[in-house]
């Protein structure tokens, strides 16, 4: 048994949420840009090319 405990910044349904849409192929990632809000969506094709396109919405 751990002897550790943590706390979630996210309840179980969100978390469930999250894991489903990166098992779908979306993963959305924050820019690593200090201070930018920016937010980009990693895709990969068949090639292995890897795309991050902005999301705007």
């Amino acid at each position: 048994m751990p002897n550790d405990y943590y706390t979630m910044i996210f309840t179980g349904e969100k978390t469930d949420e999250l894991l489903k849409r990166v098992d779908d192929g979306e993963i959305i990632i924050p820019s690593s840009t200090a201070g930018s809000t920016k937010k980009f969506k990693l895709t990969v094709d068949d090639t292995g090319t890897v795309r991050a396109t902005e999301v705007t919405s």
